[in-house]
């Protein structure tokens, strides 16, 4: 049932929005900061990454080759999550 509830969990719209524009910075300690909180909210980094994934394949702000180069990082942090 734990795992469930997890699952489920989702990060607000307007938190993921945050996060985006603190990426867009290029402040790493801001961004490290953000997800850190989330986080400690309890929910999930691979659930971040998920929501993440989400947001920027709607995203009218960026151009295609901004977004593969985003799912690639996204790619390479969730495989890590998995191992």
């Amino acid at each position: 049932m734990y795992f469930s509830f997890i699952f489920y969990q989702v990060i607000d719209e307007e938190s993921i929005s945050k996060l985006f524009e603190a990426c867009q910075t290029g402040n790493y300690d801001k961004v490290d900061g953000y997800i850190e909180e989330i986080v400690r909210d309890g929910l999930p980094a691979a659930k971040i990454l998920e929501q993440c994934f989400t947001f920027t394949l709607g995203s009218e702000v960026l151009t295609d080759a901004q977004k593969a180069k985003i799912f690639q990082k996204i790619s390479v942090r969730k495989l890590v999550f998995l191992e």
